[in-house]
């Protein structure tokens, strides 16, 4: 299915051209209920198949996210549909990039800068988004700090406990 997204995403500009940006809304709202049917945590409960649909698609997600992008790029505004299953798909990245290796979180930080260049002139939709992200956004910059210090105390009161001994 990501291969299809992204097709859909890269063939946005010429289905702009030809069918308008109302067709690019129409697909644009095709994505949102597809991403909130199978892609998101919340889809997962229906089934088990469902379940492992989501589980198995958490490494396109920069893939789903670019799509979204390109199609984002060719419409005149964002609804507050799109822009919430746009912040659920990033809730769920953030939630996620502990299991990403190098290449995927590379490939997110690039698909989420398309989204965000994409939203720029899109009214207040990049605010609207950017402002949920915040504090996820803070969780993972405060994440790996935390981290450290967490593995820097357990290595302290194992030496601790053992020069007791």
């Amino acid at each position: 299915m990501a291969r299809a997204m992204r097709l859909l995403g890269e063939f946005s500009a010429s289905m702009a051209v030809f069918d308008g940006a109302d067709e690019v809304q129409r697909h644009l709202g095709y994505m949102c209920h597809y991403a909130r049917d199978y892609l998101l945590p919340s889809a997962s409960r229906h089934s088990e198949e469902t379940r492992v649909s989501v589980a198995r698609s958490l490494n396109q997600l920069p893939i789903f996210i670019e799509a979204f992008a390109n199609m984002v790029k060719q419409v005149t505004a964002v609804d507050a549909y799109t822009i919430s299953t746009l912040d659920a798909l990033l809730q769920l990245l953030f939630s996620q990039f502990y299991r990403f290796l190098g290449r995927t979180i590379m490939r997110c930080a690039v698909a989420m800068q398309r989204l965000f260049v994409a939203l720029l002139n899109k009214g207040d939709a990049l605010e609207r988004l950017s402002s949920s992200l915040v504090g996820a956004a803070l969780l993972i910059s405060g994440a790996q700090p935390l981290a450290r210090l967490h593995v820097a105390q357990r290595s302290h009161d194992h030496s601790f406990h053992a020069q007791r001994s």
